[in-house]
């Protein structure tokens, strides 16, 4: 418990909040496999994929940092910008993922 006391504040924020995020997209994903994928809304797919990418892209750098010392010197921009970075990488790769799976059921985007 004393490595979550030693994150600055911001930095515990957006982990707590990637958590209930991630949480929220995993509720969204259960129900989704329920349904069948002709009747999936496509703009809450879209937004939900990628509030999963931007929780995931927060608890995957945090859980990197803890791993490796050199990223202890870290200053919050810095750790931030990497966060940035592996949602960037994560929700493209998630909504191309989701737009491609749709598309196959034939829900299309454009």
């Amino acid at each position: 418990m004393s490595y979550f006391a030693d994150l600055t504040p911001k930095r515990r924020t957006t982990l707590v909040i990637g958590g209930v995020l991630w949480l929220a997209s995993l509720v969204w994903l259960v129900q989704l496999v329920r349904t069948p994928p002709a009747q999936w809304s496509l703009p809450l797919a879209i937004v939900m994929t990628t509030l999963g990418a931007l929780s995931s892209a927060a608890v995957v750098v945090e859980m990197f940092r803890s791993l490796f010392r050199v990223t202890a010197g870290w200053a919050d921009r810095e750790h931030f910008r990497y966060v940035v970075l592996v949602f960037v990488v994560f929700a493209v790769i998630q909504n191309t993922g989701i737009l491609v799976a749709m598309s196959s059921y034939g829900v299309h985007a454009f």
